[in-house]
């Protein structure tokens, strides 16, 4: 194969890799109801990604001499990728991300939980269980009144 073939397998590479990283960073997107400027951080991320990617690939195989036909082929591979593997990607990664959060979530729960709270639990809980119970007092031992 010529360095033109291989630059375009390349290329169709790219093109399904940047379809998998679109999806993946949407199931980020909604697993984490991510409001204006997260979604602006995560396009930047992927579009910087995208192109660090395809320029060192284009390096490595046709010493960066780009021709039309390496577009086409990101363009090829972007639609088969999204054909084909875009909804499984997004489901699987959405699932992954879901059960991250919760752990997340949990954990920050029991890390913010109030000081006062945490101390009623495991310090004044423990205490109490550690004191001697005081044991009953008989009924005719409690101090006469004197009555004249």
């Amino acid at each position: 194969m010529t360095n033109e073939m291989y630059a375009f397998i390349c290329a169709i590479a790219c093109g399904m890799l940047s379809v998998i990283l679109w999806n993946i960073t949407e199931a980020l997107r909604n697993s984490m109801r991510a409001k204006a400027v997260l979604n602006g951080i995560l396009d930047v991320l992927w579009w910087v990604t995208v192109v660090v990617v395809f320029c060192m690939c284009m390096w490595e195989i046709v010493n960066f001499r780009i021709r039309a036909f390496e577009f086409i082929g990101v363009g090829i591979g972007a639609i088969f990728c999204h054909i084909t593997l875009a909804k499984p990607i997004r489901y699987v990664c959405g699932l992954i991300f879901g059960i991250f959060f919760k752990i997340i979530q949990f954990i920050f729960k029991i890390l913010l939980t109030p000081w006062t709270f945490l101390y009623k639990i495991l310090v004044v809980d423990k205490i109490s269980r550690m004191r001697l119970k005081p044991g009953k007092v008989a009924e005719n031992e409690t101090p006469q009144k004197k009555t004249d």
